[in-house]
């Protein structure tokens, strides 16, 4: 049988792990509810679950929804929408463009990377259509409710 000092340190051991992760993410979450504004040429909205019937989750509306208001205030004159064809069919980039067309974004100032199906491919397929359209800044919209 362990002695009680042994136990006792095991115990404070867990504890100190435990309270040290909770910091952790009650700092995580601090900084995600925070956005850092500022203009930029771009903003990028990542892509997320479309619903069967063709419509953007609640999730992905919240986003779109943070772009276009971020849009609409003069951050960025360009919206760059990423995502893959998801589980239900629906290609998500082209859905997301129509959402934000349809609420009064110039088409040509939406830009579709259908071909963003991770963070990285996305990272770098933005990249790319930045560079062919002589851009050199981007914003991602960082509310920590609409990447959760």
């Amino acid at each position: 049988m362990p002695s009680q000092k042994i136990v006792k340190g095991v115990a404070l051991a867990c504890a100190a792990i435990a309270l040290s992760y909770a910091i952790a993410m009650v700092a995580i979450l601090a900084d995600g509810m925070n956005d850092e504004l500022r203009k930029a040429d771009a903003g990028v909205v990542l892509g997320n679950e479309i619903l069967k019937n063709g419509q953007p989750s609640a999730r992905l509306r919240a986003r779109l929804q943070r772009a276009l208001d971020l849009y609409r205030q003069v951050y960025f004159p360009r919206i760059i929408v990423s995502g893959g064809i998801g589980k239900s069919g629906h290609d998500e980039a082209a859905i997301m463009a129509q959402w934000l067309i349809e609420r009064g974004v110039p088409p040509a100032r939406v830009f579709r990377d259908s071909h963003g199906v991770n963070t990285w491919a996305t990272a770098a397929n933005a990249a790319q259509i930045l560079y062919e359209d002589r851009v050199e800044l981007g914003a991602v919209p960082k509310r920590a409710r609409n990447v959760l």
